[in-house]
């Protein structure tokens, strides 16, 4: 089902993996300071949003509770402590990193499914995987200093993270009503939706004119 959304909706999640942000990034074009910034944005994401959502999934996840136990480990070990280090302070986070918590908020608690729950979390960490390892490649200008960041996302094992979740997210989504199907499609795309605007609240804080 995955793999049947990213070829009907690839253009979306183009726009999610290869946003200009994530190539300036590549080229070395994004100021340390607000590349910085930004990693202050992420802190805040992870410990307010990322970090709960994983654990409000963690009760319904039955068989693929060791993979969302080591999403969680990854934020809590590895990730937050990184960011703390390495971001500026984001205590005051921008509209659509607040719009990604909330949407996060949305997809757990009585009323949710677990599925839909599930393919979000693959399709937010596949893209961050895509464009920070789209990064590292051997042509890319960025910093060393930014490449070790980029690294948290984009390195192999995060890779690997990612495919594992993508097969849980077909097996949960195989088990479930062609409603619920629906439902976690048009999650997946208001996810990527707001990905791009995450983005785009980036880049102006590289060019603070801009509209």
């Amino acid at each position: 089902m995955t793999e049947r959304w990213e070829r009907k909706h690839k253009a979306l999640f183009t726009a999610a993996a290869r946003h200009p942000f994530i190539k300036a990034v590549r080229d070395g074009a994004v100021p340390f300071s607000s590349f910085k910034a930004y990693l202050g944005q992420e802190h805040w994401l992870a410990r307010n949003a990322i970090v709960p959502f994983l654990s409000n999934l963690l009760p319904e996840s039955n068989v693929d509770a060791s993979l969302i136990q080591t999403g969680i480990r990854f934020r809590n070990a590895d990730q937050i402590p990184c960011l703390e280090k390495e971001a500026n302070n984001a205590d005051d986070p921008q509209q659509p990193t607040r719009d990604l918590s909330k949407f996060l908020r949305g997809l757990v608690g009585p009323e949710a499914n677990y599925a839909v729950g599930l393919a979000v979390l693959w399709a937010m960490e596949t893209v961050y995987h895509r464009g920070f390892s789209h990064c590292l490649g051997d042509d890319s200008r960025a910093a060393a200093e930014m490449k070790e960041a980029c690294r948290k996302w984009g390195n192999e094992w995060f890779g690997n993270y990612c495919l594992s979740l993508q097969s849980a997210a077909d097996r949960a989504l195989a088990e479930v009503s062609d409603d619920v199907v629906a439902k976690a499609e048009v999650a997946v795309l208001q996810l990527l939706e707001i990905v791009v605007e995450v983005w785009n609240a980036n880049m102006r804080t590289m060019q603070p004119n801009a509209v």
